[in-house]
């Protein structure tokens, strides 16, 4: 289940604070900064709101943010503070996600919709915030869509791949003497690694498939791009502008004289 947090508007609704107070509300671990959006913009923990509250309570009594963090260290006031050099993770919305990965955003919120793509939180307001690891998961899923499975499939898969990563993350101990693994975890990992096993087959067989028919293809556009020549030879007819394909750069080798190859050669 995704968690809430709050974005700098819903936080700070019908409040105008200086950013240089806010700053050091979070340099103090008053306010927590659990992620940033795409554009960078600071999202708060859940707590953020009653947190805020009892600190700007606390101001209008005239006490300092400094004075505060150390009533919090003493009172209890929740008070978390990040690593010196630990950065808070991205997050990004819906209309970000489809930008970075090139999919259709209508095909992003059918997928949100089944829960093929479960967001990491949300907003207070209700606004998904994925990862920045789901771009490269989106591109994936477009990728099955192009190999030819339909959405149930997509939904079972991506019910499997979560099934597995949960597994590795609880992975137990390799048993040493007479430790032994939980039989039920162990049924439960048999089961999924036996489903993942004909799910990866059937991809195979379809990529397979596809490497055959993009060798197929590419001969068969050769062959009619040299019909097309020979037509626009004979009527004079102008080239098409065609995109330039890149290609691989080979790196550059130096050539040895032969006496570096003598020298090679004999092992000195």
């Amino acid at each position: 289940m995704s968690r809430e947090t709050w974005t700098w508007d819903e936080l700070f609704e019908g409040l105008d604070p200086a950013p240089s107070f806010v700053s050091e509300l979070e340099r103090l671990g008053l306010l927590r900064v659990v992620a940033r959006d795409g554009h960078g913009a600071p999202l708060y923990g859940a707590e953020a709101r009653e947190q805020l509250e009892k600190v700007l309570s606390l101001v209008e009594l005239g006490y300092q943010p400094k004075d505060i963090a150390a009533i919090a260290r003493k009172v209890g006031l929740p008070i978390q503070r990040r690593g010196l050099f630990q950065r808070p993770p991205t997050y990004i919305r819906l209309s970000e996600l489809a930008r970075r990965s090139g999919v259709d955003e209508v095909m992003l919120v059918a997928w949100r919709d089944r829960g093929i793509l479960r967001p990491a939180m949300r907003t207070e307001g209700g606004d998904a915030l994925f990862s920045t690891a789901t771009v490269e998961g989106a591109k994936a899923l477009q990728d099955l869509v192009e190999f030819g499975f339909g959405v149930d499939e997509l939904e079972a898969w991506s019910q499997l791949a979560r099934e597995l990563e949960r597994l590795v993350t609880e992975l137990p101990a390799r048993p040493s003497g007479n430790g032994a693994v939980d039989p039920k975890a162990a049924a439960t990992a048999r089961s999924s690694a036996a489903q993942a096993d004909e799910v990866i087959a059937v991809l195979r067989r379809r990529v397979e498939r596809l490497r055959v028919g993009l060798r197929r293809w590419d001969k068969l556009l050769g062959g009619y791009d040299k019909r097309l020549e020979r037509i626009r030879r004979a009527y004079g007819l102008d080239e098409p502008r065609r995109p330039r394909l890149s290609r691989r750069r080979r790196p550059r080798t130096r050539r040895r004289n032969p006496d570096e190859e003598g020298a090679a050669g004999s092992g000195t």
